[in-house]
């Protein structure tokens, strides 16, 4: 992966500007009315310098009603917890901003997120709020455990700009 490749060359600057396509790119998606549903670090490529959303397999509408019929396990740390929660299946703008929120920490830390931990320890971790450390009031707010505190994709852009 780029990061882990790249982190140790890779400027503020540099990290920010990957923050910025990522974060313009779901944007795009979500102006279009369209939910990435599976945003994850390894759904990221660098081209030309630019860094890209890919896999758009799991995408909808968001003006469809859609559950989730496909397996979570391997993708749980970019997971929303209202997603892992049994009562909850349908996806909606907040789902992604949590992934894209993961992504973020990745990018500051240099580590994929909850490195080492089974699926099931990463559920509960998720599930009870619990974040990693280093973290950013960025995104801090995107992995909020409550959905409507996470931020806006459009004003979060505009904040990070």
């Amino acid at each position: 992966m780029y990061l882990s490749k790249y982190f140790t060359i890779l400027d503020w600057n540099r990290k920010i500007g990957l923050a910025l396509d990522i974060t313009n790119g779901l944007h795009y998606l979500h102006k279009e009315n369209i939910l990435h549903r599976d945003l994850h670090s390894r759904n990221i490529v660098i081209h030309q310098g630019k860094a890209k959303i890919t896999d758009f397999g799991n995408s909808k509408s968001m003006n469809t009603i859609t559950s989730i019929h496909y397996s979570l396990f391997g993708n749980i740390p970019y997971v929303a917890p209202e997603i892992l929660k049994a009562c909850k299946t349908e996806r909606d703008p907040y789902t992604d901003i949590y992934s894209l929120g993961v992504i973020l920490w990745e990018i500051s830390s240099g580590k994929p997120p909850f490195e080492g931990s089974c699926d099931y320890a990463i559920c509960t971790t998720i599930l009870i709020g619990d974040r990693k450390k280093k973290s950013t009031r960025y995104n801090s707010k995107c992995w909020d455990v409550k959905p409507k505190k996470r931020h806006d994709i459009e004003d979060f852009y505009e904040k990070l700009e």
